[in-house]
C-alpha cells in the first residue's frame, strides 16, 4: 500500500475490524492489517499456485479465510490469467499496454485458464456478511472496476475502499480513474486520497462511503 493503513486510521479516525482483500498475491499486507487492529480478513487470489504461500504468510494470524477465485462482474466466464515475470505482481486477465513502456523489464511468461466469480455470488455461496469486512482493498492490475461491479448492491455496505487506479491505459482496456470515481459516486463513495507512482500511469486511491 502506497498509503499505509496506519496513516488512514490516524487521519480519518477509522477503525476497520475486518478487511476483504482482493488480489491477495502473497498476503504481504497481513502484518500491517493485524498490527492496526484488524480482527478478521478474507483474502481472494486468482492464481492457485500462490495459495500455499499465502497460507504460510498467514499462519501466525487468526480469523482469516482464503479463496482461490478470479473476481469480475460475471460468473463462470472463461478467462486467461497472464502471469508476469516479477513474481506475478503484474499478472492480469488484461493484456499489457502502457505497462510495457513504463516497465519494459516486465512481461508475461505464462497463463492460467480460470473461471470468473462475482463477489455477491461468492458471499451468498459461503454465507458471509460483507458488513463484517467494512474495509475493502482491491489490487488486480486493471480489473478493479470489473470486481467492483461484481459486488452488486453489497457495495452499499462497504465503508472504506482502497484501490489500485490507472490514469493511463496501463493494461489494455482497463478502467481509468475517472470511470471508477463516477461508478463509486453512485454508491455514495467520496475519494479522500490519491497518490500516483511517478509517471508510470498507475497509483492508489482511498474512498469513504458517505451513505
Amino acid at each position: 500500500m502506497l498509503i499505509s493503513l496506519y496513516e488512514l486510521i490516524a487521519k480519518y479516525q477509522i477503525s476497520p475490524t475486518g478487511v476483504l482483500h482482493i488480489g491477495g498475491h502473497f498476503a504481504e499486507e497481513a502484518h500491517e492489517y493485524f498490527k492496526n487492529g484488524v480482527e478478521r480478513t478474507i483474502w481472494i487470489e486468482a492464481n492457485p499456485n500462490y495459495l500455499p504461500i499465502m497460507e504460510d504468510a498467514l499462519k501466525d494470524y487468526s480469523n482469516y479465510i482464503v479463496f482461490n477465485e478470479c473476481m469480475t462482474d460475471e460468473n463462470d466466464k472463461e478467462v486467461e490469467l497472464k502471469i508476469s515475470n516479477n513474481e506475478g505482481q503484474s499478472s492480469s486477465i488484461l493484456d499489457l499496454e502502457y505497462h510495457s513502456i513504463a516497465h519494459p523489464e516486465i512481461w508475461y511468461i505464462g497463463k492460467i485458464k480460470l473461471k470468473t466469480k462475482r463477489l455477491d455470488s461468492l458471499f451468498i455461496e459461503k454465507d458471509l456478511d460483507i458488513k463484517r469486512y467494512p474495509f475493502v482493498n482491491i489490487d488486480i492490475q486493471g480489473a478493479e472496476l470489473l470486481a467492483l461491479k461484481g459486488f452488486g448492491d453489497l457495495l452499499y455496505n462497504v465503508k472504506y475502499l482502497y484501490l489500485e487506479i490507472n490514469e493511463k491505459e496501463v493494461y489494455k482496456n482497463c478502467a481509468l480513474i475517472g470511470e471508477i470515481d463516477e461508478y463509486l459516486e453512485t454508491y455514495g463513495f467520496v475519494k479522500k486520497e490519491q497518490i500516483m507512482c511517478a509517471d508510470f500511469g498507475w497509483g492508489e486511491a482511498f474512498y469513504i462511503n458517505q451513505y
